[in-house]
Formats: C-alpha cells, sequence, structure tokens
C-alpha cells in the first residue's frame, strides 16, 4: 500500500464556492502548487450542493457541482494532479442534505401522506419533539445541539443539527439506521473513489445519528478502503472529550484532526498562546496525551494554520513561526488557498524542507530535549519512522536574539543562536 499520508506534511485546501473558481481554474494552479512543496490538494465539497457552510448541504451526492464543471473537467484535474506528484482529497458531508434535497421532500410527501418508502427512512420523524436519545454517545451524536423542527408538508417534526451559517436555514439530518441510506451512502463515495480521489474528509461525522461502529464501516470506512486503503479523515473526531484513538482503531480511519492543539470553539489553542506568550511549555504534554497516542495507533494527524482572509500576504511573521513549529511536531498542515499564498518564499521553503526529511514528515517521532530554559525555548530530536533520518528542531519563543543550549540523550550539548521567534532544523 502507498500510505501516501505518513509521507506527505503539507495540502492545500481549495474552496471552490469561497473564491468563486472551479475546476479548470484550479487545474490551471497545479503548477504552482507543486511548485511550492505542497504534498496534496483538498477539494472541497465536489458534489452538487447549495450554498451552506459553502457548500456541504447535499442537492445531489452522485452528481460533480455545476458551478464546478463536468465529471470530465474533474477526470482531467484529478489527472493533472496526479501527473504532477500530487494526491487529492475530496471534503465530503455526508450527514445532512440541502432545505431543498429531494429525496428529503418526497420523505416529508411520504410521511404525511402515510406511505412507506425507502427516503423515508433516511430522515428523522416525529409526531412529538421529544428529547432525543444518544446510546451511541460520546463517538456519534455527540451531543443534542439540535432540535426537532415542524415540516407543514410532513405534518410531523424532523430532526435538524445544522442550521446553516446564519441560523436561518434547516438542513435535514440523515438517519443511519436506515440501512437503505447505509448502501445509497456506500455506493456514492465508491464512485467518488472510483474517480481517482485519494482520501476523503467525513465531514461531522460526530453527529451522525443513530450511526455506531458497525454502521461506521459498513457506509463509510469499507467502501473507501475497498480496492486499497486510502486516506480518510472523521472531521470532528477527537474534539468533543472523545478519545481520538477508537478512531483508528474501531472506525478504521487513518488520521485525526489535532484537537489538543486547536479547539477553537473552547478557545483552546495552545499553539498560538505559546506564540503570544513566548512560553512553549505546555505543547509537549499536550502532545504526548493526544498526537503521539494517535501515531503509537498508526494514525497520523492533521491541523491548519490560523490565516485571515484579509492579510495582504496568506502568513505573517508568527504564522511562519507557527507553521515551523508545526513541522517540527509532524503534522500533516492545511493551508487555506489565499491571495498570494504560492509567493510566499519562507513558506515555500519550509515546505519543500517537510517533503525531503523523512524525519519530518507526520509518521515521525518526537523526543523532547531539556534546554536551559523550557520556558522560552523548545528542542526536538525528531526520528524518521524507519530509522533512516535524524533531525534536530530548535525553537526560540522569545522575541529576541537568544543562543538555546540543549542536552542530547547521549550526553552531547548542543548550542544554535536564533534570532527572536526563530527556528533551525539540522540532519544529525
Amino acid at each position: 500500500m502507498n500510505n501516501w499520508w505518513k509521507k506527505t506534511g503539507s495540502l492545500i485546501r481549495l474552496i471552490p464556492k469561497k473564491w468563486k473558481l472551479n475546476l479548470r481554474d484550479f487545474e490551471k494552479m497545479i503548477p504552482e502548487i507543486a511548485a511550492c512543496g505542497f504534498g496534496a490538494i483538498e477539494l472541497y465539497a465536489p458534489y452538487k450542493s447549495g450554498f451552506e457552510y459553502l457548500g456541504l448541504d447535499i442537492i445531489d451526492l452522485n452528481q460533480v457541482d455545476p458551478a464546478l464543471g463536468t465529471f470530465e473537467d474533474l477526470k482531467s484535474f484529478l489527472d493533472t494532479a496526479h501527473a504532477a506528484g500530487l494526491y487529492v482529497i475530496a471534503n465530503m458531508n455526508i450527514g445532512y442534505g440541502a432545505a431543498d434535497y429531494a429525496p428529503f421532500l418526497k420523505a416529508c410527501d411520504n410521511v404525511r401522506n402515510n406511505v412507506e418508502s425507502e427516503e423515508r427512512t433516511w430522515f428523522l420523524f416525529s409526531d412529538k419533539p421529544e428529547p432525543m436519545e444518544r446510546p451511541y454517545a460520546p463517538f456519534f451524536l455527540q451531543d443534542a445541539d439540535g432540535r426537532w423542527v415542524y415540516s407543514e408538508r410532513a405534518d410531523c417534526y424532523f430532526w435538524v443539527k445544522w442550521f446553516g451559517m446564519k441560523g436561518d436555514t434547516v438542513l435535514p439530518q440523515f438517519n443511519f439506521a436506515s440501512e437503505s441510506l447505509q448502501r445509497e451512502i456506500a455506493k456514492s463515495l465508491a464512485m467518488w473513489r472510483d474517480m481517482g480521489f485519494d482520501g476523503f474528509m467525513v465531514d461531522a461525522v460526530n453527529w451522525y445519528v443513530n450511526c455506531d461502529w458497525a454502521i461506521n464501516e459498513r457506509a463509510i470506512t469499507r467502501p473507501i478502503h475497498e480496492k486499497g486503503e486510502l486516506w480518510v479523515q472523521p472531521e470532528g473526531a477527537g474534539g468533543f472529550r472523545d478519545d481520538p484513538v477508537p478512531w483508528i482503531k474501531e472506525g478504521r480511519y487513518n488520521c485525526v484532526q489535532d484537537y489538543s492543539l486547536y479547539l477553537w470553539w473552547e478557545n483552546v489553542n495552545v499553539l498560538g498562546d505559546a506564540i503570544a506568550s513566548g512560553d512553549p511549555s505546555a505543547i509537549e504534554k499536550t502532545l504526548a496525551g493526544y498526537r503521539d497516542r494517535v501515531v503509537e495507533a498508526g494514525g497520523v494527524y492533521y491541523v491548519g494554520i490560523n490565516q485571515a482572509d484579509a492579510a495582504p500576504l496568506p502568513l505573517d511573521e508568527k504564522q511562519i513561526f507557527e507553521l515551523a513549529v508545526l513541522i517540527g511536531i509532524g503534522e500533516m498542515i492545511c493551508v487555506n488557498k489565499m491571495p498570494n499564498v504560492f509567493g510566499h518564499k519562507e513558506m515555500r521553503d519550509l515546505l519543500k524542507l517537510q517533503s525531503a526529511h523523512p524525519a519530518l514528515w507526520p509518521s515521525s517521532n518526537r523526543v523532547k530535549l531539556d534546554t536551559q530554559d523550557d520556558e522560552r525555548f523548545l528542542a526536538f530530536l525528531k526520528h524518521s519512522a524507519d530509522g533512516s533520518e535524524t533531525v534536530l528542531a530548535v525553537f526560540n519563543f522569545t522575541d529576541h536574539n537568544e543562543t538555546i543550549v540543549a542536552a542530547l540523550p547521549d550526553g552531547k550539548v548542543i548550542k544554535k543562536t536564533l534570532p527572536g521567534k526563530g527556528y533551525s532544523f539540522d540532519v544529525i
């Protein structure tokens, strides 16, 4: 098996409806994407969709969104990316439909007219809004932060978790207890797999209603892996007091987002706080309790860097330092496509550095080194998974020049003089 995700450290996320670009536009960017040092592309919501959450709401899961192009355009995009040595991930929602999703409208009519149908089983209907049970929490239906919404068309209530970016729409949630729905989702994922995608980001798996590990495998991970293991991540998994390791061992996913470093809905930003305060001492404990356990279980980690769309350049000095630290940790790093992203030389140099060194790949191992002041400095020995390379990574979290002293495991002492928010990577 290729297992490309264990040696591909960076990817660029392309969001068509955010940038009003299509597959032909993105295909023209591929030479620049490859030249920057990215190893993969994340294509956001390639299926026919509306505009909620930038196109996650399903209109037809079996069609390319007309705003992006045709199946022929998608095939050309994938072929060009693969020829350039890039892998392509599809970011897919399979948890809910658009407000006007045709199977949901048919299901509402069937409920009102007391007609049995497969589509009727795809959604949850109720005569009265009783509390939602959570038998598969904490992994599925993480919380009851949804509600029953009355449908005049169905003349009863249906379950909604997501209400759109402005909170003014209703997106009917799927019922994963439906064997018909399971087959439909498995068939759709297999279709996209056979188009040539190298992996899938499965959106908001935590809130799949009436899903369990067996259904998850039958409807999601089995069809994805059926012709050989692909990269697959359960978006949201590990971010709600659930242990991330079962998603690797039980769920057959092989990547989890690093919510231990960034958990924005709880204002957790371990790396950002360390950079702002100049004190990195919380980082190692965070990694040991979360990232390292997933890597030991055979998975890798995915994380984005903090980016502001209005910034004149995609990355400022602190963001570049953040990127360097994430590379030193050994994360699969997502960078959003932004204006001028391809022209940022220091970013390009860092991404190429990570790509060239197995000790910096997501599958690598890390040994923290003691420095003369771990509340100002951070130092790692990074070992490649196959033992072929070791890299010394040193970071100065202060805002001024410092000489950092660190002790190697063999007792040898190393010294590195770095500027404020400076970093170094040395093969040893």
